[in-house]
């Protein structure tokens, strides 16, 4: 190789280098995920570096590292980790790093007897253990994105994490028992609920709590025990301060998704647990703002709907989501609801709703569980006034769209989108067009909607609701008119679509 290869060689990896130590320490999200796409694109010439920091004790740099891997091409990037994760003469670290990366970033399958073959991997736990703890002041996320790995680690895994930390003598632990504690995964759980009773956390009783009237099996029956020997020992829950909670959730969507938003106030802050649950998944999404503008949830009445535009444009009705103001009982109703129901579906709860739903958890026990409302009785005669549904801002995604048909659609742009292809379309549907089972769920999350309408005051919709709901359950596709309807919507939403992209087309 002539000199100056040599040196133009050198300067590129010193760039590199330099590119991904910035990486490393870049804060804004949007700006370090361009920053980790434009590295990606260097794809053999990362290799070696990424190579070469596998054993790095800087959880920040391994994170980035992380980030980048997750863009590169697998072919590139996958052989070369997993060479290291099974060469016996790498370092415990790197072969441990070389795996989670597999794991976690390329979505790699990963042999359980590769964790087997580390020579101690009890010390590569404990070191990075010790960097969380050391980070954690400086960094906050830093333990929601050590939780966040750690889940996707197989439970041997996570039970060395628990056990290393019995071994750790400084530093505060409680944040990552806490949430460990509320790992669905029964061993998991249950043993972080051990290791939470010896800690002497102010806030220790307070997820103990919460997992002893939300969670199931042996967690459930561990935390109820260490409930007990809290009290007895006449321990309660400590505060940061006096604290006012507000709850505001949306309308269910005909998947039965909510979205549902717990604001915290006191003198000094305004903090935001926002989260996402399904009806047969739980709870699936969650962030956190602990500097929530005075002007973005503004003071409504219990009953009073907010709209909170989500997309980019505010004059589109599909970017406003519409928040109900709902009294604290039934928030932590639907939240023991969600929780139980992500045990049942065995999907992991959101770590960032762990590391904060106990504190609203203790702060409003006063308010207890309240009982579901009554839901009026369906009545057939006002099914075809049911249609005024679809009137509601709430309802605007409420539609089944037909299935996709290449075909179908390729004639339906001939004959120029128009009303006549519309009806024509729509006419082509029947009873066999959609499974039987797809009324069913839409038919309970009508239920639901049903009873987010009487929290809104708003009855006579309830009643149309439920209306709906029943004649699902009951009536042929070609004798319900609300069935229908959802698919003419669904059917003007494909056209839509279609006319966007043709003019996408012609531009």
């Amino acid at each position: 190789m002539s000199k100056g290869k040599v040196i133009h060689s050198f300067q590129e990896r010193r760039r590199l280098e330099t590119a991904l130590q910035d990486l490393s320490r870049l804060q804004d999200d949007e700006a370090r995920l361009l920053r980790a796409q434009e590295l990606a694109q260097r794809g053999n010439a990362l290799v070696p570096l990424i190579l070469r920091h596998l054993d790095t004790d800087d959880p920040l740099l391994r994170g980035a590292l992380g980030l980048v891997i997750s863009y590169m091409p697998r072919e590139i990037i996958a052989p070369p980790l997993r060479e290291v994760a099974s060469n016996s003469q790498r370092s415990d670290q790197e072969r441990m790093t070389a795996l989670m990366f597999l794991e976690r970033f390329l979505d790699e399958p990963v042999e359980e007897s590769l964790y087997a073959q580390l020579r101690n991997p009890h010390a590569v736990i404990e070191q990075s253990l010790r960097e969380v703890i050391e980070h954690q002041e400086t960094i906050p996320d830093i333990v929601v994105d050590y939780l966040t790995q750690l889940q996707e680690e197989p439970v041997d895994v996570a039970l060395m994490v628990l056990d290393a930390i019995t071994q750790v003598d400084q530093g505060d632990v409680f944040p990552l028992v806490a949430m460990l504690a509320q790992d669905i995964r029964p061993d998991v759980g249950a043993a972080a609920v051990r290791v939470l009773e010896g800690l002497t956390h102010p806030e220790r009783t307070a997820v103990l709590t919460f997992l002893a009237e939300n969670a199931f099996g042996d967690v459930q029956t561990l935390a109820e025990r260490g409930v007990r020997k809290m009290r007895m020992r006449g321990m309660q829950v400590e505060y940061r301060g006096r604290a006012r909670w507000r709850a505001l959730v949306t309308a269910p969507d005909m998947h039965g998704s909510q979205a549902l938003w717990l604001l915290r106030q006191n003198a000094e802050e305004r903090q935001l647990l926002g989260f996402l649950a399904n009806a047969e998944v739980g709870i699936q999404f969650a962030f956190f703002l602990d500097d929530v503008p005075s002007d973005l949830v503004p003071a409504l009445d219990i009953g009073q709907m907010l709209p909170i535009v989500m997309g980019e444009d505010p004059n589109d009705p599909d970017s406003l989501a519409w928040f109900l103001e709902v009294p604290i009982g039934h928030v932590r109703r639907w939240v023991q609801e969600f929780v139980q129901q992500n045990y049942i579906s065995e999907y992991q709860l959101p770590v960032l709703f762990r590391r904060h739903i106990f504190t609203f958890w203790a702060e409003t026990a006063r308010a207890g569980i309240a009982e579901p409302p009554t839901l009026p009785q369906p009545d057939a005669t006002s099914l075809s006034q049911a249609m005024g549904l679809f009137q509601h801002p709430a309802l605007v995604r409420w539609y089944v769209e037909p299935p996709r048909d290449a075909f179908a659609e390729r004639r339906w742009l001939r004959s120029g989108l128009d009303e006549d292809a519309f009806a024509q379309a729509l006419s082509a549907i029947d009873a066999s067009t959609f499974p039987k089972s797809l009324w069913i769920s839409i038919a309970e999350h009508l239920y639901q909607l049903a009873e987010w309408f009487l929290l809104a005051q708003e009855d006579v919709l309830a009643r149309h609701a439920v209306t709906a709901a029943d004649a699902l359950g009951h009536l042929p596709y070609d004798e319900n008119p609300f069935a229908q309807m959802l698919v003419a919507r669904g059917l003007a939403h494909t056209f839509t679509q279609l006319q966007q992209a043709r003019d996408h087309w012609d531009e």
